[in-house]
């Protein structure tokens, strides 16, 4: 008697861009994620936080220290670090997590007396602009 044959299935594996975060990290990315949601529904509904509402500036500083910071752990910066998040870009998130908290901690009064801390600004610039890179590719950030 002849067994069946059974057909072959083709397994695929899925490419994808994200990195494979430890259960740390996924732990670490799902709180922030939803902290910054929390924050947005504030400022957009204006739900005061310790009787004041946020002005524009510190909203935009606190949602780049959430979400751009994340964004170093989700995409890597070059494809054989899918795997696994290289240590550079935990420095790189700890980095913008540090400039950005320190913006939106002075930005009302950056605010009311002008930008004052220009190498800081230059170090979340070009954080931002690697951040984009990562995103959009080199094209976009050479345009």
């Amino acid at each position: 008697m002849q067994e069946p044959e059974t057909p072959e299935v083709e397994v695929k594996t899925e490419m994808t861009r994200y990195a494979c975060l430890p259960l740390p990290m996924k732990v670490f990315f799902t709180v922030m994620s939803g902290l910054g949601l929390l924050i947005s529904l504030m400022f957009v509904f204006n739900i005061p936080i310790a009787g004041r509402t946020l002005l524009n500036f510190t909203y935009f500083f606190i949602f780049i220290c959430i979400f751009s910071s994340l964004l170093f752990l989700i995409i890597p910066a070059r494809k054989k670090d899918l795997h696994h998040v290289p240590w550079y870009d935990y420095l790189l998130l700890i980095i913008t997590l540090g400039v950005s908290f320190y913006f939106f901690l002075n930005s009302e009064e950056m605010s009311m007396a002008g930008w004052y801390s220009i190498p800081w600004g230059i170090v979340l610039a070009l954080l931002i602009l690697e951040g984009g890179r990562r995103t959009g590719g080199t094209a976009f950030l050479i345009v």
